[in-house]
């Protein structure tokens, strides 16, 4: 049987662990590598033609978003006039020309992940697409969206994909209609996780600081009260020995 004497040394060295264990995992989830919510950010020429990016790589399983961002802060006024008939609806842009006619393809290592289009009869109410729907010769289409993210910069959402981490994977644009009266307002081809998943993942550090903060704590408060223990102890026994 284990003596007092034993039990405290075990008690102490667990208070240590516990709160060198803690001590870890807030330090990891605060100041350990952080995935990037945005796969690929790239300046685009508006130009008729076909735009093919370099290889990127997400660093998350989960669903990514392709939008074109522009400027919202450009000298083009009414910019999301000019985006397309499925992103705005108002009297105001009824005689602009919608500009954005873009079809893309996203290439995976083993051949087409998603493709979709930026036009086409979509709902005037954004929501993020939650998966992949139908298929194309075969192949994945990613459920249509294209709706504006009224932020800065200004999001013109056309399409989605299901992205696997650490794979790589490319992105092609066939631009079908000059859209370079577009190009004072700096426009980017960005592949990005909805802005939910990224407030997600922040509450989960926040969970996961917390969680290290309260282990650290009990193996502190462990190794306090076991280091008193085994003081009040060793004086007990002295106390023993000298009578």
């Amino acid at each position: 049987m284990m003596s007092g004497t034993n039990l405290r040394k075990l008690s102490i060295t667990i208070g240590i662990i516990l709160a060198l264990w803690g001590a870890w995992i807030y330090a990891y989830a605060n100041y350990g590598p952080s995935p990037r919510f945005e796969a690929l950010n790239l300046p685009v020429f508006l130009a008729p033609g076909t735009v093919e990016t370099p290889p990127f790589s997400p660093d998350l399983d989960q669903l990514y978003l392709i939008s074109l961002d522009f400027d919202k802060r450009s000298s083009i006024a009414n910019i999301e006039c000019y985006l397309g008939p499925s992103a705005v609806h108002s009297e105001l842009c009824e005689r602009a020309p919608k500009l954005i006619e873009i079809s893309w393809k996203v290439h995976g290592d083993d051949g087409t992940a998603a493709q979709g289009d930026s036009t086409g009869a979509f709902p005037p109410l954004f929501s993020y697409p939650t998966d992949t729907t139908g298929r194309i010769n075969g192949q994945p289409k990613s459920r249509r969206v294209a709706a504006i993210i009224y932020s800065d910069p200004l999001q013109l959402l056309i399409g989605s994909f299901r992205a696997s981490k650490k794979r790589t994977y490319r992105l092609t644009l066939n631009i079908r209609r000059d859209a370079t009266a577009l190009q004072p307002a700096h426009p980017r081809i960005v592949v990005r996780i909805p802005v939910g998943l990224n407030e997600d993942y922040g509450a989960a550090i926040w969970v996961k600081s917390w969680e290290g903060v309260i282990l650290c704590a009990v193996g502190l408060l462990v190794f306090v009260v076991s280091c008193v223990a085994n003081l009040l102890g060793r004086s007990k026994r002295r106390q023993l020995l000298g009578t």
